[in-house]
């Protein structure tokens, strides 16, 4: 007859202790690696929102503008909204960083009206995305593909580099964030610091 052999009390205390220790330094690696690959993807959408506006700008040969939203029909023109409400992405043919619709606006041949080209919902994840000080609301491409921002009394201005970006931030605060920055030419890329080099704030 073959003895039978298994793990004793005190093997499976060890084995189960050792599991417990592995679990505890990898679960926040794995947690930590989960939250930074959602803010990227969540830059990643509002470049592409942008990529897109832009794109139909010079397409059309008209301004196209990105607002934050908190119904996805208007731009929220509060000073210093959080975009993680939502945005807009419209042709603006009147040129007043407002979404101004009427029936047919969308049409090649219209000639009157804002165009709605994309309503992007509110972000999850207790995330937070905040435009720097030079994007007062609304930061838009004219038919060259050249971004401009909206000042104070909402004309539309030359951006400066050095304010032109957006902070995205989770639960970790300024130690995961993220940033995008948009360049004179219009081009977005995905920074971890200013683009004068200084550390990214959350609010």
């Amino acid at each position: 007859m073959k003895n039978q052999t298994g793990f004793s009390l005190i093997e499976l205390i060890v084995t189960m202790v050792v599991v417990a220790l592995t679990m505890t330094m990898v679960v926040p690696g794995v947690q930590q690696f989960m939250q930074s690959n959602r803010l990227v993807s969540q830059l990643n959408m509002l470049s592409s929102s942008l990529a897109a506006a832009r794109s139909e700008a010079v397409k059309r040969n008209l301004r196209a503008v990105a607002c934050p939203t908190t119904d996805g029909t208007s731009c929220n023109t509060t000073n210093g909204a959080g975009w993680e409400t939502g945005w807009l992405v419209f042709l603006d043919r009147n040129n007043n960083f407002a979404l101004n619709e009427v029936a047919g606006s969308c049409a090649e041949a219209a000639t009157s009206g804002d165009c709605l080209l994309m309503s992007q919902q509110a972000l999850t994840g207790g995330t937070t995305l905040r435009a720097a000080g030079g994007i007062v609301g609304a930061l838009g491409y004219d038919g060259t593909g050249g971004v401009f921002c909206k000042n104070g009394t909402g004309a539309a201005q030359a951006c400066a580099a050095a304010s032109t970006f957006f902070t995205i931030c989770d639960a970790r605060g300024a130690s995961g964030a993220r940033g995008l920055a948009i360049s004179n030419t219009g081009r977005a890329s995905v920074i971890d610091k200013q683009p004068n080099a200084t550390s990214l704030s959350c609010p």
